[in-house]
């Protein structure tokens, strides 16, 4: 056992969870929690979505600070046609951590990012969860567009899941837009 400095929770969806990653050690999350030295649960579930009835306001590990990335499953599914189930999921997520920094990841390019899905593209999805993050006090909107390489090499299946190298990526921009904030 280690004495960690902090305790990091991650919501999320497959990417979040580190999906297609040989080493489960190189995901985003997993090098987050290194580089600050911190103990985290990571309660995310691949193909997951802002869905309020997951969070648990019992859920016996206070964290510092809570990252949240989810939308990419949502656009798919054409659950963010409004904000209504963003709204819900950050609403109770903020009443149970209501100190605690939170973090919300907006997706990161994928390969089919200019496709129109139920009325909206994924920059319209990243539109409008950062503008809902705006509204809430302890919410920092990270834009992660960028944050892995646009190139099929950078990803495991060529077009969603990063590998290890679009981890180590992804986890090092993650982790200067935490700095700035803790």
């Amino acid at each position: 056992p280690t004495n960690r400095q902090r305790n990091i929770l991650f919501l999320g969806d497959s990417i979040t969870h580190g999906s297609d990653a040989s080493y489960p050690s190189q995901s985003y999350g997993n090098l987050v929690t290194d580089f600050f030295d911190a103990r985290s649960l990571s309660q995310a579930i691949g193909g997951d979505y802002f869905l309020a009835d997951n969070l648990d306001p019992n859920l016996p590990f206070i964290p510092n600070c809570v990252v949240v990335a989810y939308g990419t499953n949502d656009w798919s599914l054409g659950r963010l046609r409004d904000d209504t189930n963003a709204r819900a999921y950050l609403d109770k997520l903020t009443a149970i951590y209501p100190t605690q920094p939170i973090f919300l990841l907006l997706p990161i390019w994928r390969q089919e990012e200019t496709e129109t899905r139920f009325g909206m593209t994924l920059q319209q999805v990243r539109d409008l969860l950062a503008a809902l993050g705006k509204e809430y006090a302890n919410v920092h909107v990270v834009d992660c567009k960028n944050f892995v390489p646009w190139l099929p090499a950078f990803f495991k299946d060529e077009k969603l899941h990063p590998n290890e190298m679009g981890y180590i990526h992804y986890a090092n921009k993650v982790i200067r837009a935490m700095e700035e904030v803790l």
